[in-house]
């Protein structure tokens, strides 16, 4: 009898248990299979080590915005992954105001930036070939959606500020588009240079000419140190082998 008890417990706890991870599973299941694809399809072109740091990488990203969403009560989803695309956080509430759309799209490239950073310096320090290249593509795309174009969390962040500043910002795709010859990013551009540059009436409580400046400054200050890292990278890394 005494000898049963335990068995039995631990049957109840394990049972628990695969339970619980059950309905984890099927409440995030769109988080877990586009993950699990993402990786899958991103180690077909550089491997496996490559793969599962960038996509952990893109995952820091949305997690800034979730983070910073679920700060302001705007109730976020779990991120989606779109392979070559990146992912994308969405919100059950919308942000009542300026201030707070601007520092929620900031907290992605903040959050995501900072992390692809560490990771570079790591793996420079410890020789990890893998880890200092995927962590510098990280670098890259974390300054890329800084760019202040529709529909990029510059675009977002510039549209508190200075929402005039999507005309540089669509010019500086459509030439990155040009250069590096992705049509993807060219198309982006022109999207985003006729795209509507107005606030909609859901922001009822517009930004003052202290949140402004206090945007732009995190946004500008974020932006160099980006750029500064991904060009000495580049300068200092040597290029990847399989």
């Amino acid at each position: 009898m005494t000898d049963q008890q335990p068995t039995e417990r631990k049957g109840k706890s394990m049972f628990g248990m695969l339970g619980m991870l059950a309905l984890v599973v099927l409440k995030y299941k769109v988080f877990i299979i586009s993950f699990g694809l993402s990786i899958g399809i991103y180690a077909m072109r550089l491997g496996w080590p490559w793969a599962v740091a960038v996509v952990l990488l893109l995952l820091m990203h949305e997690m800034g915005h979730f983070i910073w969403m679920q700060a302001c009560g705007l109730k976020p989803k779990m991120p989606v992954f779109i392979p070559f695309f990146g992912a994308i956080t969405s919100m059950e509430e919308l942000p009542k105001s300026e201030a707070t759309q601007a520092w929620t799209a900031l907290a992605g490239p903040l959050i995501g930036g900072a992390c692809a950073v560490a990771c570079f310096y790591w793996g420079v320090a410890n020789n990890l070939e893998f880890l200092s290249h995927a962590a510098l593509f990280g670098v890259a795309l974390n300054l890329l959606q800084l760019v202040p174009a529709n529909p990029l969390d510059g675009g977002f962040v510039m549209r508190t500020v200075a929402p005039w500043f999507k005309i540089p910002g669509a010019l500086i795709l459509i030439a990155l588009g040009w250069f590096l010859q992705s049509f993807l990013l060219a198309l982006l551009g022109v999207v985003g240079l006729f795209s509507g540059s107005k606030h909609p009436d859901r922001y009822p409580e517009k930004a003052g000419i202290g949140a402004k400046i206090g945007i732009f400054a995190a946004w500008l200050a974020l932006s160099c140190a980006l750029l500064f890292v991904w060009i000495s990278g580049s300068l200092t890394v040597p290029p990847i082998t399989r």
